[in-house]
């Protein structure tokens, strides 16, 4: 996760809104949220989305998901 983390804060400034078009794992979200980054993430396979999304949900982040299905 450090690598992903030291990369956000080279491509962008703290709150700024990322835009991660192939959510995957949900690193690139996690790295985001630690580094006080907004960040839209769209991942178009259910069964990756539900286990991305308990990957943030278990990162221990205080965030709120929006669910927009």
């Amino acid at each position: 996760m450090k690598k992903g983390e030291d990369i956000i804060h080279c491509i962008s400034k703290p709150y700024e809104l990322l835009l991660d078009q192939f959510g995957g794992s949900g690193n690139f979200a996690i790295a985001s949220l630690n580094t006080n980054r907004n960040v839209i993430v769209i991942e178009k396979d259910e069964e990756t989305y539900i286990k991305m999304k308990e990957n943030i949900l278990n990162s221990s982040i205080d965030t709120v998901l929006e669910d927009n299905e």
